[in-house]
C-alpha cells in the first residue's frame, strides 16, 4: 500500500494537468489552476483551524482556509512545478503545460530581491513596474542570483551592465 499511494496520488495530479491542457484562454487557465489548487489543498471540516473565534469575539469567523491563494502560488513554483517539469523530461508531453502553467500563475508576494532589481533596472516603483506573472519574477530572481553578487557594492561594476552595453551573451557566471 505504501507504494500505491504515491504512484496513485501521481496519477491523480496527472490527470487534473492534462484536464488544464485543454484550456485556451490565460485567464480560463488561471482561473481553474487556482481552483484546483483549492481542492487538492482544502481545509478539512474536522480541522480546529477552521472555525474559530478570536480572542475578544464571541461569534465564530467565517470558515478559514489554512494556506491561502499566495502560499498555494508558492507550493505551485517552488514544489509542484519543479517535480512535474523532473517527471515531464522523463516523459515528454507535460512539458509545455508546465510552461505555461509558469506563464499564467500569479507573481509571488514581492521579496528585497525583486524590488532591489526593479528599482535599480527600471528606477521604478512597484504600481509603474507590476509583475504580472510567475515567470518574470522568476526571471529577477535568476538575475538577482547570477548577478548581485554583493548587495552593498551597487551597480557600477555590475556584470550584467557590461553584458547589456556590449550587446554579446557571454555565459552567465
Amino acid at each position: 500500500m505504501a507504494q500505491r499511494l504515491p504512484w496513485s496520488a501521481l496519477q491523480s495530479w496527472l490527470q487534473q494537468l492534462k484536464m488544464l491542457e485543454l484550456l485556451a484562454t490565460t485567464d480560463t487557465l488561471r482561473q481553474t489552476l487556482l481552483q484546483l489548487s483549492d481542492q487538492a489543498f482544502h481545509t478539512p471540516d474536522w480541522e480546529p483551524w477552521r472555525k474559530h473565534a478570536g480572542f475578544a469575539q464571541t461569534a465564530i469567523l467565517p470558515d478559514q482556509q489554512l494556506l491561502g491563494e499566495q502560499r498555494q502560488v508558492l507550493l505551485w513554483v517552488n514544489s509542484l512545478l519543479p517535480f512535474f517539469l523532473a517527471y515531464a523530461r522523463q516523459h515528454g508531453e507535460l512539458e509545455p503545460l508546465l510552461c505555461r502553467l509558469l506563464l499564467v500563475l500569479p507573481p509571488e508576494p514581492e521579496n528585497r530581491y525583486t524590488r532591489f532589481l526593479r528599482q535599480r533596472l527600471f528606477a521604478l516603483e512597484a504600481p509603474a513596474f507590476p509583475l504580472s506573472n510567475c515567470s518574470m519574477q522568476q526571471g529577477m530572481l535568476q538575475l538577482a542570483k547570477d548577478f548581485c553578487h554583493n548587495f552593498h557594492q551597487g551597480c557600477h561594476r555590475c556584470e550584467l551592465v557590461t553584458l547589456l552595453q556590449e550587446g554579446t551573451s557571454q555565459p552567465l557566471p
